[in-house]
């Protein structure tokens, strides 16, 4: 997740459902993705945000290692999942966390 705070956020239980999250997704390069972002989620942050340094960037991570001893495919459960983590931010807000609706 990313989100774009003028304060470092505090937990909860529930981070995905901060207003501030403006990106939900997954990926299985865990070393690298972070890093890199996509070029176009980038670029959008810093259009949307005026915030070329990055400065008010967050990024949370949940690495999902060891949660795989179910009889489902890793890759169905994980696109489930980031769907549903999405689904619940959109529920609570009205809308998609804004770079996830680019």
């Amino acid at each position: 997740m990313l989100g774009h705070f003028s304060t470092p956020p505090t937990t909860n239980e529930k981070p995905h459902l901060n207003e501030g999250v403006i990106y939900i997704g997954k990926t299985s390069r865990l070393r690298t993705r972070p890093r890199q972002q996509h070029g176009k989620i980038k670029n959008e942050y810093r259009t949307r945000f005026a915030d070329d340094k990055l400065a008010n960037l967050y990024l949370a991570l949940y690495a999902m290692i060891g949660c795989f001893h179910m009889n489902v495919p890793r890759e169905a459960f994980l696109a489930y999942y980031e769907r549903k983590l999405i689904w619940e931010y959109a529920q609570r807000w009205g809308h998609l966390p804004v770079l996830n609706a680019c």
